[in-house]
């Protein structure tokens, strides 16, 4: 006697699937953050984007289902959903902001700033203080005594 159907072998199967698709994904946007790879991230946006669109879309069934008896219990629900909803995109713009700050930094023409007691000084371009310190005239050798 067999204790699972065919069709939970399947499934079974699938859930394993997706888990690891899930793994490779996750594991890609974080290498691409480590290594700076702004392309890596963009699955993983893609991702959230898409459970995003799918959480809407699980709330407005559950807020249908729910419309008919208005009680304390749906006001939680309502509010256990904004939350997520919230949660999710936070963690949409981090992942948005990651992605910027990755092109940003590997473009040159983003200037660094420091500030430090209410004066801000801006950084040269890297090429441009290689070729101007060239120009300068260098330190004189080292005289051992």
């Amino acid at each position: 006697k067999r204790d699972a159907s065919p069709g939970t072998w399947n499934y079974m199967c699938l859930a394993i699937a997706i888990s690891l698709l899930m793994t490779l994904i996750c594991a890609t946007a974080t290498n691409g953050a480590y290594k700076q790879h702004a392309a890596w991230i963009i699955l993983f946006f893609c991702y959230q984007i898409f459970d995003f669109a799918l959480t809407t879309l699980v709330a407005i069934t559950v807020d249908d289902g729910m419309s008919v008896n208005p009680t304390c219990l749906v006001l939680i629900i309502l509010l256990f959903i904004s939350i997520i909803f919230t949660f999710k995109g936070y963690l949409i713009s981090c992942v948005g902001n990651c992605h910027r700050y990755i092109n940003g930094r590997n473009s040159s023409s983003v200037l660094v700033y420091i500030t430090s007691n209410d004066n801000t000084v801006l950084l040269p371009l890297y090429d441009d203080a290689i070729v101007n310190g060239a120009a300068k005239e260098q330190p004189p050798p080292y005289v051992s005594a």
